[in-house]
């Protein structure tokens, strides 16, 4: 259940908040990644800075928004590193280009001292901000790995919101969904009462992670509430492209009826 103290809460920190950073548990069930690509499409649709992000891309195409997740964090500043010996360089000085507009380093070498070897020079991305984060069915931040480890001063800082099926143990909000159907609908009911944008694509998400929780509405668990909300996200434009998982079966050939019999004379 949502409760409005935790509504007005998340409303104040999504307002703040400039760069957004939601992390999903790529091993997590339907609902949770549907529900973690809904937030991120929808966060992105009001113009928010935001970066979806886990361990290892899941193995999930229906989903809208997955194709934008991103493995590694640290995008943002570009680094170039190279071996230095501080008694051999006698300059390092820099200037911009008018006309290329490019940037220029140059590193002078001290009398009788070898040039720079530029098979040293290494480029790459570090550093990443985040005023808010996002957490779907991540039990353990060590279980991020390098999304967690070296970043460790971020989380601790910023505000971190937890987002699970059942109660989670760390997070300046959280919400829990073990009293409702799905994730999902949780999921919707706080975008609803956030007034956020729903797209057809977050709707769409959003009727996949309901339907997959329920079996295709065939769980107990259904209500009538759920096909309201069902009612509501087809009018937002969502598409049913949840399909029941077929179970491996051995189809019945003559060559396995023929095996089988030999086996009984057997």
């Amino acid at each position: 259940m949502l409760d409005a103290s935790q509504i007005t809460q998340l409303k104040n920190l999504t307002d703040e908040a400039k760069n957004h950073l939601i992390i999903f548990d790529y091993r997590a069930k339907p609902s949770i990644l549907a529900a973690a690509a809904s937030t991120f499409l929808a966060l992105r649709q009001m113009g928010k800075e935001v970066t979806l992000a886990a361990v290892k891309k899941p193995n999930q195409t229906k989903i809208v928004g997955l194709e934008a997740v991103q493995t590694e964090l640290g995008k943002q500043n570009l680094t170039i590193s190279f071996d230095y010996n501080e008694a051999a360089v006698d300059k390092i000085s820099y200037h911009i280009g008018e006309e290329s507009k490019k940037f220029y380093l140059t590193i002078k070498p001290k009398k009788g001292q070898p040039p720079l070897d530029s098979k040293t020079l290494e480029f790459s991305y570090t550093g990443f901000e985040a005023d808010i984060i996002y957490l779907f069915g991540v039990d353990d931040l060590e279980n991020l790995d390098k999304l967690y480890f070296g970043y460790e001063e971020v989380f601790k800082d910023v505000s971190t919101i937890s987002f699970h099926d059942h109660p989670t143990t760390f997070g300046t909000l959280k919400f829990d969904a073990s009293e409702d159907v799905s994730l999902a609908a949780l999921v919707f009911t706080l975008f609803t009462k956030l007034v956020w944008p729903i797209s057809p694509d977050v709707a769409t998400d959003l009727l996949y992670g309901i339907e997959a929780d329920t079996d295709g509405f065939r769980s107990k668990l259904v209500r009538a509430e759920t096909f309201d909300q069902v009612a509501r996200l087809m009018k937002l434009g969502a598409r049913r492209i949840w399909q029941k998982p077929i179970k491996n079966k051995t189809i019945k050939t003559p060559a396995n009826r023929k095996k089988t019999k030999e086996m009984i004379l057997k």
